[in-house]
């Protein structure tokens, strides 16, 4: 086997991204306009690249991989790869008290306890270890170049892993509304991340460090 690739992009925005309501796997609206407009961007910067369209089979996340599909791309979906659940905070506009909570919570996963989570909510540990699962099981597809389409969250916790870094870390990745990541993947299996947050594609960019 040669070696392929791998991208993994961040869906295109939601109405509830931009006014500020959080998502987490348990909301799951549609693109707004802005969003559309990214998820043809990025099919504009990959079109004629991607042989395997997959993602996390949310609206979100299936609709920007949409242009791929109507294009005749193969489609996969895996709901490993979606959203982290936010518990009781999905649905709801960030108060003061709950983004003092999730600083919280951030603080706790820094420091390396990756089993705290926001009431009714899912750990940063359990989010790794399903998104483990999901890159082994895309890795057994046929593919040479592979696009997957998923979440905030989930993009920086398996982004990190992917760079051999504690999952604790993943803070330090950034993210952006229709922006990925590339990594190539040799014949044994092994991989290198090459590209970050990739965002040149895109007419309009807002990047998300926390």
């Amino acid at each position: 086997m040669t070696k392929r690739k791998v991208i993994l992009a961040r869906h295109g925005q939601t109405e509830l991204n931009r006014v500020g309501i959080i998502q987490g796997s348990g909301v799951d609206p549609s693109l707004n306009e802005e969003g559309r407009v990214q998820a043809s961007e990025l099919f504009a910067a990959l079109d004629g690249q991607i042989d395997f369209v997959g993602s996390s089979g949310m609206h979100r996340a299936k609709e920007t991989a949409e242009p791929f599909v109507k294009a005749g791309v193969p489609y996969y979906e895996d709901s490993n790869f979606r959203e982290i659940c936010w518990g009781e905070y999905e649905g709801k506009v960030a108060h003061a008290d709950m983004r003092e909570k999730y600083s919280a919570l951030l603080q706790n996963w820094e420091g390396g306890n990756l089993n705290a989570r926001i009431p009714g909510g899912e750990s940063a540990a359990e989010l790794a270890d399903r998104l483990q699962k999901a890159w082994s099981a895309l890795l057994q597809q046929d593919f040479q170049t592979a696009l997957i389409v998923l979440h905030g969250r989930a993009l920086r916790c398996i982004a990190c892993w992917l760079n051999g870094e504690a999952v604790s870390q993943m803070n330090n990745y950034a993210h952006a509304n229709g922006g990925y990541y590339v990594i190539e993947v040799e014949a044994d299996n092994s991989w290198v991340v090459t590209e970050q947050n990739v965002t040149a594609h895109l007419s309009k960019t807002e990047i998300f460090h926390r």
